[in-house]
This record gives structure tokens, C-alpha cells and sequence, in this order.
């Protein structure tokens, strides 16, 4: 599928869920934005959930040459498939990025993957188990893409600390296959992370402080960044997020900024 025809064929799967799912009633939205935790829960039986924003960062490095990024739709489509099931879709888009000596833009690579709830959430404080399989495929602008199909896995996990405050954290795996300069392929293997603490203010509000980054197996700098944010469920099926955050370490991005919005179609 070209890039271009991406974003048009989810708009039109929208359109059909709308349509073809009616108006059954569904639990309240929780989404997998803006953080960079996923949550262990999966969407309803046939739902269709969209989560979009914007995302502005500045890169690591000397001040000469660092790269600003826009990206946009950033977007995480997900089908609920079955129970513990859920089909996903991960179009970033694309990104305007700028530098002291040059700027350009591109469409990135897109992923498809799905999520699986090994321990489902029951009552108490038990500990939620799930399972996230994804591939990014080699669809994305020349400079914008790896050319290569690269596999990440990830186990999700939750844990209640009290009635208002949870911890959610992942862990695993991914592989980046990549052409360097010399056209000579290259693989990265990392081990990515994310531990957060959230706070439910009220029913429809919630903040949460968040540390992620990456543990590089092949000599590659390290990544560990924070973040704050909060999300306000403004219906029962749409959420509103912002987020701000900093890196920790050189090989991070030096800041970044967010916003977006999350809707169910039922």
C-alpha cells in the first residue's frame, strides 16, 4: 500500500465501523496515549478506537546539529478481534524535520501488530498480564524509511497501588535493520522500557509521571527520558491528552511536547 493511501483507507474504515457496529454500549475509552506505556486492556468486541496528535521534539546532540521534529497524525488504530484480542495499526505519518544546515519531510514506516491480554484485569489488585506483538513494514519516503520489515515484542503489566494510583510498565524487545551510509545494512537490537505512575484526579481526569527509553545491545548510546501528562475523557468515547517531557541522558531527545485526542467508534 502506497503512504499516501494509508491514512484515506483508516478514514474509510471509520466510516464503515460507524455504519456497520450501530450504537451497542461499551465501557468508557482508555487509551494507550499519550504515554508510551500501552496498557494491558483491550478494546471491546468489533470496536474500532482511534488515537491521533501531534508531537514535537528536539533532538540529542551538539546545538550545531540538532534535528527538530513535527509528526503528525501519529496515529494507533485499533480493532477489538476478540475478548482478549485486539488487531493494531500504527501509522506515525509524517515528519517535518528541521536542522541549523537543512530541512526536509517524509512519510515514516507503518506498523501492524496485535495485543493479547494472557492475564486479564479482574477485581482486587491483581496484576494485569499482556502480550504486544508488532512489525513495521518498509512502506515509508526514501530517508523516512528502514527498508527493512523489523519486529518488536513487549509484555505489559499493571498493578493497582491504591484506589486512585497505578502503576502500568513494559519491557521486551526490538530489531531495527537499517541501510547506513555506505549502503551496508546494519542491525540494531534494543531492549525498550517504560515504568509510570498514574493518578486518577477525578472519573474523567488523570495525570501521570512517566520514565522510557531504551537499553542498546549493540553499542548504540542508551536512551532514558521523563514525562508528565494528563488525559480528560470529555465523553464517555473521546479523551483529550497533552504531555510534556525531557531527556535524561545525551542520546535522547533534549525535550518534546505533545497533544492529541482519542475516540471509540461503537
Amino acid at each position: 500500500m502506497k503512504p499516501k493511501t494509508i491514512v484515506p483507507t483508516v478514514l474509510a474504515l471509520c466510516l464503515l465501523a460507524r455504519v456497520s457496529l450501530g450504537q451497542q454500549s461499551s465501557p468508557p475509552i482508555s487509551t494507550d496515549r499519550p504515554s508510551e506505556s500501552a496498557g494491558t486492556g483491550i478494546v471491546p468486541v468489533s470496536s474500532f478506537q482511534f488515537e491521533m496528535g501531534f508531537k514535537h521534539d528536539r533532538g540529542a546532540g551538539d546545538e550545531n546539529a540538532r534535528v527538530t521534529t513535527r509528526l503528525v497524525p501519529d496515529l494507533l488504530a485499533r480493532i477489538g478481534l476478540h475478548d482478549r484480542l485486539e488487531g493494531r495499526v500504527t501509522v506515525s505519518g509524517w515528519s517535518f524535520q528541521d536542522s541549523p544546515s537543512a530541512s526536509g519531510s517524509g512519510f515514516n514506516d507503518v506498523s501492524v501488530g496485535a495485543k493479547w491480554a494472557l492475564r486479564p484485569a479482574t477485581s482486587g489488585r491483581s496484576t494485569p498480564l499482556s502480550l504486544l506483538a508488532e512489525l513495521s513494514l518498509p512502506v515509508g519516503s526514501e530517508n523516512f524509511t528502514s527498508d527493512r520489515v523489523n519486529p518488536k515484542l513487549l509484555i505489559l503489566l499493571e498493578r493497582g497501588l491504591s484506589d486512585s494510583i497505578g502503576l502500568t510498565a513494559n519491557f521486551g524487545t526490538s530489531v531495527l535493520r537499517a541501510h547506513s551510509t555506505g549502503h551496508e545494512e546494519r542491525t540494531v537490537v534494543d531492549l525498550p522500557y517504560t515504568t509510570l505512575v498514574g493518578y486518577g484526579a477525578t472519573d474523567d481526569v488523570s495525570i501521570f509521571v512517566e520514565v522510557f527509553g531504551a537499553f542498546s545491545l549493540q553499542g548504540r548510546d542508551d536512551t532514558h527520558s521523563v514525562q508528565a501528562g494528563l488525559t480528560a475523557r470529555v465523553k464517555d468515547h473521546v479523551q483529550v491528552d497533552a504531555r510534556v517531557g525531557v531527556g535524561l541522558v545525551d542520546g535522547a531527545p533534549s525535550w518534546l511536547a505533545g497533544a492529541g485526542i482519542a475516540f471509540r467508534l461503537q
